[in-house]
């Protein structure tokens, strides 16, 4: 028979917020401990007090390279293809504030951050 074991979990650190739903739930990028064991990047929503969580993804920092360099690789792409890396949101699901909190992924004084300050107003997002 299987045991009822209780899953832990303990939040490391908060990375970026990804986005806001309208009714107050985050989707975030984290540092997660899963039961005890080194911490993993973890992506989910989470309600406004971190007290409920949706099902998310949990990667390896191995494979967090290689979610990074697949997104990279696809942008540049399509740069090359469309002279334009962005494409428009959906702006009901998303309020406008919050959706440029991932431009703090971008590194500081970079091009790349100011160019995410200029199109947060526009609400496009980089593919």
């Amino acid at each position: 028979m299987a045991e009822n074991r209780k899953i832990t979990m303990e939040l490391k650190e908060q990375i970026a917020v990804l986005g806001k739903k309208t009714n107050g739930w985050t989707k975030e990028l984290n540092l997660v401990s899963w039961n005890g064991a080194a911490p993993k990047f973890d992506v989910r929503d989470w309600d406004e007090k971190h007290e409920r969580m949706s099902k998310g993804l949990t990667l390896f920092d191995d494979e967090m390279r290689k979610l990074v360099d697949g997104y990279l690789r696809y942008r540049n792409q399509k740069v090359l293809q469309n002279g334009s890396p962005y494409v428009d949101t959906n702006e009901d699901l998303y309020e406008s504030d919050d959706i440029g909190q991932a431009s703090a992924l971008a590194e500081p004084g970079s091009a790349e951050a100011a160019e995410n300050q200029d199109e947060e107003e526009d609400r496009s997002i980089p593919l």
